[in-house]
């Protein structure tokens, strides 16, 4: 152990309490950030809600444009359109445009989803969050 002087351990404790000072101003940095963070977040989990709204939608989108598809197919092998090229080609044009209208939503909606959910899950893993409801992220722990 070294033994100091007066003014060492005057200066040592002016050297702290400047520690202390900047500290404290990091810390309320940091809780305002922790504000816009919270608020950001707040937005993020509403938009989740919405995708999850807007893939229900699609499902169902999805799920009636099939039932139309199999009765237009039903309708060109038996039905009274059979043998009638221009009615056919009508319908079978309109299903198409259909068609391509829900793979462009599709698609759009499978890109942005995967965008989403692939940030998500490196902040996720980055904070160390991926454990049981109610555990907390405390990096001094």
């Amino acid at each position: 152990m070294v033994t100091l002087s007066e003014a060492d351990i005057q200066d040592e404790h002016a050297h702290w309490c400047d520690d202390f000072a900047l500290w404290l101003r990091d810390v309320e940095r940091w809780q305002a950030r922790h504000d816009i963070a919270l608020g950001e977040l707040r937005r993020l989990y509403a938009c989740i809600i919405a995708l999850k709204s807007a893939a229900r939608g699609h499902a169902d989108t999805i799920a009636t444009y099939e039932d139309i598809c199999n009765g237009h197919a039903e309708a060109i092998a038996n039905g009274p359109e059979r043998g009638r090229c221009g009615a056919m080609t009508f319908v079978h044009n309109q299903v198409a445009a259909r068609h391509a209208h829900i793979k462009g939503d599709h698609e759009r909606v499978k890109e942005f989803h995967g965008s989403v959910m692939f940030r998500l899950r490196e902040l996720v893993e980055a904070v160390g969050v991926r454990g049981k409801e109610g555990e907390t992220c405390n990096p001094i722990q």
